[in-house]
Order: C-alpha cells, then sequence, then structure tokens
C-alpha cells in the first residue's frame, strides 16, 4: 500500500513520497534515501493489513496510514501494525486524499465528482467538481497552504 504513497503530510520532504525522508516512517519512499540513509529495498516486503478490497491515494498522517479503499467505499485508518483504527463510508467511490492546513481531511468521490471535507466526524461536501471534470474524478494532492489539485479520469466508461 505505502510504495505508492506521494506527499503524505505537510513539509514532506521532496522525493521521499508518503514513506521517505527523515520524520520517523515505517518504510523508505521510492528507493532514494530513506529512514536514517536506508533505502526501500532494505526493507522486506509484508503485508500491512488484511481484508482491503482496493486501497488508493496512501497518505502517512500522524503515525498512520490513511487510503480509500475503493471498491468498499470507505477511508480506513490503519495502525504501522495493521489495526483498522477508523473506517467511514464515502458516496460515489472515494479515490484522492489530503489535509487542509486546519486539519480537515479532503476526499475525492469518482463518481460523483466531487470533493468532501470531513470535519470531525461529518462528511460534508467541500466542492462540486462535475463542471471541471466531465468523467470520473481521481487522485488529488493537497498542499501546505490548502491548495489542491483533483485528477479527472478523461473517459466515461459508464455503459448506457
Amino acid at each position: 500500500v505505502g510504495a505508492h504513497a506521494v506527499g503524505a503530510e505537510a513539509g514532506a520532504p521532496r522525493g521521499g513520497g508518503a514513506g521517505g525522508g527523515r520524520r520517523g516512517r515505517p518504510w523508505g519512499g521510492w528507493g532514494g534515501a530513506g529512514v536514517q540513509g536506508r533505502r526501500c529495498g532494505d526493507y522486506p516486503a509484508r503485508p500491512v493489513a488484511a481484508g482491503v478490497a482496493f486501497p488508493e491515494g496512501p497518505r502517512w498522517r500522524d503515525g498512520c496510514l490513511w487510503f480509500a479503499d475503493h471498491h468498499d467505499g470507505v477511508v480506513r485508518r490503519i495502525s504501522p501494525e495493521g489495526a483498522v483504527l477508523e473506517e467511514f463510508p464515502v458516496p460515489g467511490n472515494p479515490s484522492g486524499l489530503g489535509w487542509l492546513p486546519g486539519g480537515d481531511l479532503l476526499i475525492v468521490s469518482m463518481e460523483e465528482r466531487r470533493l468532501y471535507r470531513r470535519h470531525g466526524t461529518s462528511l460534508l461536501v467541500h466542492a462540486e467538481l462535475s463542471m471541471v471534470h466531465p468523467h470520473q474524478s481521481n487522485a488529488m494532492v493537497v498542499d501546505a497552504a490548502g491548495n489542491r489539485r483533483a485528477g479527472n479520469g478523461g473517459s466515461d466508461c459508464t455503459p448506457r
């Protein structure tokens, strides 16, 4: 799950991805210098969690791995040991994740072409993307200032 993460938290070192850098993360990133100078290949591959359908948008934050389990329609937060600490549903197949400077989580809904914001335990519509995304919305990045960019799938695979 963690091998494809990008820019997990504000201030993450460039090129380290969600697992790289020197912030005590449990894996080494994309093959560059990792924790204490170790490389990604120095860490043996192991399952992180069981019962995951299709993880998307993994992000490392506050000592936990967050990801959208796309086919199960939920966002999950798991511990480094693989315990599910939190799970909540998101309509329309969740995908990209990111955080606003105040700590609210943003979640892309692929099918609904919306950006949801999780404030506390409430899930609110943060932005409608359908006017700029003619097809499915997908991955997203959010910078330290809260600027966000969400991708568009580029084709409509819905049977008519």
